[in-house]
């Protein structure tokens, strides 16, 4: 939605209904008009050979078979991921999460072979890693509860983990992890 004032018409796409729900809530309360939403599978794109001058995903499962095909010529994908270094602190402190035991640049490389297979070209890439800072133990717990980041979050001993890893990444500034995620920009 924020690209919508830039665009002539786009289409948002979600597995979720909860959250299509949700987008077009957004949507009325913004009384945006040229975006629509789906209920789709990022795997069976439900659309047309060449239908799009852009496609864009963010922290989503990527089919760039699909989305090569549903691209005009010259079009453009763009996509932000998690980078397996994302929360790392805490991923280390759980000694378990999401892309843990994965190594550093492993899924940036994969979605680049993946893209030049399904004949992409003109891949640039970046990688950016910024501290990130929980207001309170609260944001935290919030936070391991809702995420993948740290599987299972509730297990036996994660509470006494909880409490060492807040009091020992503690700051002015709130509780200290990390934000990490590469991005990739290319054409058809």
């Amino acid at each position: 939605m924020r690209l919508a004032s830039k665009i002539k018409k786009g289409v948002g796409i979600d597995l979720e209904p909860s959250m299509i729900t949700l987008a077009n809530k957004n949507k009325k309360n913004r009384d945006i008009k040229n975006i629509t939403f789906k209920i789709m599978d990022s795997d069976k794109l439900n659309f047309p050979a060449n239908s799009f001058d852009v496609v864009t995903a963010k922290h989503s499962p990527i089919n760039f078979k699909k989305i090569y095909h549903i691209l005009k010529p010259g079009g453009i994908l763009i996509t932000q991921q998690v980078h397996e270094t994302d929360k790392y602190n805490l991923k280390q402190a759980f000694k378990r999460g999401q892309n843990f035991n994965v190594k550093a640049g492993k899924l940036l490389k994969q979605y680049k072979q993946q893209a030049k297979q399904a004949g992409f070209n003109n891949i640039k890439t970046d990688i950016s890693n910024m501290p990130y800072y929980f207001a309170s133990k609260n944001k935290l717990q919030e936070y391991l509860i809702s995420s993948p980041v740290v599987p299972d979050y509730g297990r036996k001993n994660d509470k006494i983990i909880f409490e060492n890893f807040s009091n020992k990444n503690k700051t002015n500034k709130g509780i200290r992890s990390n934000t990490s995620r590469f991005f990739m920009e290319m054409k058809k």
